[in-house]
């Protein structure tokens, strides 16, 4: 994007981060308990490999909360995983404003996330499990899918001349 300011309509949030570094898990288990925070209402979740004490490989789990949820995601941490415990960082999120749409994509509906910049679309991602299941349906190969639905999106969706983005 040309330009050095965060458009208008971006939204400022505060939010919690929480922080385990786990050397003890396996991948799974990790896996599964991502997969269940972000069910439970996290906002993200992410993990990444590092090197704890003593030169041992570890998984950092990082899941960013609103603040009135920190609590309860905390205990879910220390319950859930086998951290002894969590570090609670105070963050600023700029967010791109946002809305859904849809395309049709051969008789089928696809969700689309458009990504706005001052109120002009400039990015169309459409959502992953709808084109999975369009491929699960069709036979199709999921990657096809995938490029078919963007590409539609985006000549739908997205504005060419974005002036200011």
């Amino acid at each position: 994007m040309s330009g050095e300011h965060v458009p208008n309509d971006a939204e400022v949030t505060r939010l919690i981060m929480l922080q385990a570094d786990i050397d003890d898990e396996t991948p799974e288990r990790l896996g599964a308990f991502a997969e269940s925070v972000m069910a439970a209402g996290a906002l993200d979740c992410t993990q990444l490999p590092v090197t704890m004490k003593k030169g041992r490989l570890g998984t950092r789990i990082e899941i960013l909360v609103p603040p009135e949820r920190s609590q309860e995601f905390t205990a879910r941490i220390l319950k859930e995983t086998t951290t002894l415990g969590v570090r609670r960082i105070t963050v600023e999120r700029t967010a791109l404003a946002r809305r859904m749409e849809r395309i049709d994509l051969e008789g089928r509906n696809v969700r689309v996330k458009i990504a706005l910049w001052n109120g002009v679309a400039v990015r169309a991602k459409p959502e992953f499990e709808d084109c999975r299941s369009i491929a699960n349906a069709t036979g199709r190969p999921l990657a096809e899918v995938c490029r078919d639905a963007e590409r539609k999106a985006t000549d739908t969706f997205v504005t060419r001349d974005n002036g200011d983005a």
